[in-house]
């Protein structure tokens, strides 16, 4: 068994928004030791998620109740360590909004998953939204260095590893993907919504897999226009179209004008060839785009 403690990441700035869920989930959590055991699990039952009778607002409010403090503790220590990267990379509103996405979503799943005869259980726990974070840090972060506690059986600590996250929580996904097949989508058998954890994860995977797919794809075209703006460019200078002057403050496209010039190797249109797009990043700052 792996047990994760560090995550080797430079933060720019404070995790307000996963401290802020963190917080609020807690503090929901202790009203609730406040109350009286049957008003409590009356309490549960309203506003946890169960799928033979729901209500759309418990797809928001079952990611905030927990049954007891290691469910609590379990979740938030995971969200902590797993939520700050995420958060960090897209922001503290778009962090909110997807965590709570991905919690509907992952119940979503469990209903789907769960087999009717156990439609009447309410699901509690924000195992559903964490697994949603869990998978957009495979698809955000995938060779992130995690560092983790091994354990034998009787949670005997052996040693201690680094590994990356794509190991990590590939191995977690699979070990949730083995006790949802095993006990045959029972949430009662263990006490725990694998569907739950197998739905969340997927959505978050996909959608920064498909974001990040997205954001390549973009970035490769404004490079590729740039580029293409900057032959072109050259390839006037070398017709005579262009006064050279008017270029001297960009290192690349100056070396381009003096690797070709008129009349020594054929005609200006060979200039695509010239000189790798990567290659020219490193001759001088204002040889790459603005956005690099």
């Amino acid at each position: 068994m792996l047990f994760p403690y560090h995550i080797e990441y430079e933060y720019r700035r404070w995790p307000v928004a996963t401290l802020g869920v963190i917080g609020f989930t807690t503090l929901v959590f202790l009203v609730l030791q406040l109350m009286p055991p049957d008003s409590r699990f009356v309490m549960l039952y309203r506003f946890g998620f169960t799928p033979e009778d729901f209500s759309p607002i418990s797809l928001v409010t079952s990611t905030l109740l927990h049954a007891g403090w290691l469910h609590l503790i379990g979740n938030m220590y995971m969200l902590w360590l797993f939520g700050r990267p995420l958060e960090d990379r897209i922001g503290r509103p778009a962090a909110i909004v997807f965590y709570f996405t991905a919690g509907a979503v992952a119940l979503v799943a469990h209903a789907l998953l769960t087999p009717a005869l156990y439609w009447d259980v309410p699901a509690v726990g924000a195992s559903g939204a964490i697994a949603g974070v869990l998978g957009a840090s495979l698809a955000v972060f995938p060779a992130l260095r995690v560092g983790c506690v091994v354990l034998l059986f009787e949670f005997r600590p052996v040693g201690i590893v680094r590994l990356h996250t794509a190991f990590v929580l590939g191995l977690w996904f699979l070990i949730q993907l083995i006790l949802q097949e095993a006990l045959g989508g029972n949430p009662q058998a263990a006490g725990v919504a694998y569907g739950a954890h197998l739905g969340g994860f997927l959505f978050g995977y996909m959608l920064f897999g498909a974001l990040s797919v997205a954001r390549s794809a973009r970035r490769d075209w404004a490079v590729l226009k740039w580029q293409l703006g900057l032959r072109r460019k050259a390839a006037e200078i070398v017709r005579g179209e262009t006064l050279p002057d008017v270029v001297t403050d960009d290192p690349a496209l100056r070396q381009m004008v003096f690797l070709k010039t008129p009349g020594t190797h054929g005609d200006a249109e060979e200039i695509a060839g010239w000189i790798p797009i990567r290659w020219m990043w490193t001759i001088g700052p204002h040889s790459a785009p603005p956005w690099w």
